[in-house]
């Protein structure tokens, strides 16, 4: 025991470099060759060549065409490169340099002394560990070669299924294509008011690529000039896909100004597929009342009959006024027959609220809540123009009509007994 105790002293010993011993900086020259030593005359930059004292106590001049690169090593790098060469080549030095250099993070080198003890010793299972090896399937196999069976490859550092790349590559050439879109599209607005404004316009005109919508998205949120907004809605509407659908769907229900909704719902219409009806469906539950009428709007323009019933409900909303002891209002609303929390923010679309409030009611418990029931005109609208009736805001007469017409819509069964 007291023999590896002094190894270990005296290897850690070696490990200390002298008092007042500086760290050597590494000059890589164009040729590839390396000089280690310091650098004299760092700071006067400007010189156009490098003194260096080497570590052999002589002085080098290189001229600076002829350094590729300088670089100081880590202070662990340094010590390494002093006792290393002192170590015996034995599985015992050996192995402790592998153990020395993966603890001070030189992986490269405590590999290839792990390596050096596996062909001294080959059952050296803490070595095989080091060097790369899994005991897999019952033998010692490196990692990288039982990854790279399995299909993965070696990318940026990890190792990872070509799958994998391909599609994280995809996704980076998709941003980046987004990206170059919104720098299009910022610089073709700019212009529109100048010279090159025609230019710009027929270039905006131009797109069709699905990759766009994200910059045209963002452009139209931030412009204030109504023009400008409805050629963005116009170009969206160029698009083809779902991705474009959706945006003309986002657009028609939270845009403030009404002539781009109704922009959003022309170009809407050829795209009644049933994943846009189900949005506006849905969107008849809606916590802002504004958006109920607009979507009922918006259906009884694309005039698909299979939202008649989310329409009766959403005939009249109830709505519960909240205004907190600190003066803060909220709204909340629901829809049909139960109801649920909500908000309701107000928007500048006013004229779509067009609801009778009744049944109010207050209460004060740190503050006041009222709630009421409003009407909702343009779902009535949608009623009375996909149906060809109308029971006005009779929710009841409206659900007994529609379960009439349900059944008589139902193809009639013959029940037909064995006669004992």
């Amino acid at each position: 025991m007291r023999w590896l105790i002094a190894i270990m002293v005296a290897a850690t010993t070696l490990l200390v470099p002298p008092r007042g011993t500086s760290r050597a900086d590494e000059f890589v020259l164009t040729s590839g060759a390396k000089i280690r030593g310091q650098w004299l005359n760092r700071k006067e930059r400007s010189a156009g060549y490098y003194l260096i004292e080497t570590e052999y106590g002589g002085h080098v001049r290189l001229d600076s065409a002829a350094v590729a690169s300088v670089r100081r090593p880590v202070r662990a790098e340094s010590d390494y490169e002093r006792f290393a060469p002192r170590a015996k080549d034995t599985v015992e030095d050996q192995w402790k340099l592998a153990q020395w250099c993966r603890q001070h993070g030189l992986k490269r080198q405590a590999r290839e002394h792990a390596r050096r003890v596996i062909e001294l010793d080959p059952q050296h299972a803490d070595a095989r560990r080091c060097a790369g090896y899994g005991y897999i399937e019952g033998r010692w196999v490196l990692r990288k070669d039982h990854l790279a069976d399995k299909g993965y490859v070696r990318h940026e550092g990890e190792w990872r299924l070509p799958e994998e790349i391909e599609l994280e590559q995809a996704r980076r050439a998709t941003e980046l294509a987004q990206k170059d879109w919104y720098a299009k599209l910022k610089l073709w607005r700019s212009r529109l008011g100048g010279e090159r404004a025609q230019e710009s316009l027929r270039k905006i005109q131009a797109i069709r690529d699905p990759l766009a919508l994200e910059g045209l998205t963002k452009m139209l949120q931030s412009e204030r000039d109504r023009r400008v907004r409805l050629l963005y809605v116009e170009v969206v509407g160029q698009v083809e896909g779902a991705v474009a659908a959706k945006a003309l769907l986002d657009f028609s229900m939270n845009d403030p100004d009404d002539e781009v909704f109704h922009a959003c719902v022309e170009q809407l219409a050829p795209r009644a597929t049933p994943p846009v009806v189900r949005r506006l469906a849905h969107t008849l539950k809606d916590n802002n009342n504004v958006r109920v009428n607009r979507a009922a709007l918006a259906l009884s323009q694309l005039g698909d009959k299979s939202v008649i019933s989310p329409l009766i409900d959403a005939l009249v909303t109830t709505h519960q006024h909240v205004k907190a002891g600190s003066g803060a209002t909220t709204m909340a609303m629901t829809s049909g027959p139960q109801a649920s929390n909500g908000s309701l923010h107000r928007s500048s679309s006013q004229h779509f609220l067009d609801g009778v409030p009744s049944n109010f009611s207050n209460r004060t418990d740190n503050g006041s809540v009222t709630t009421y029931q409003a009407t909702n005109q343009e779902v009535l609208k949608a009623l009375t123009s996909m149906t060809g009736v109308s029971f006005g805001f009779d929710q009841r007469a409206w659900r007994n009509w529609y379960a009439v017409e349900q059944r008589r819509q139902q193809p009639s069964s013959v029940n037909t007994r064995r006669s004992s």
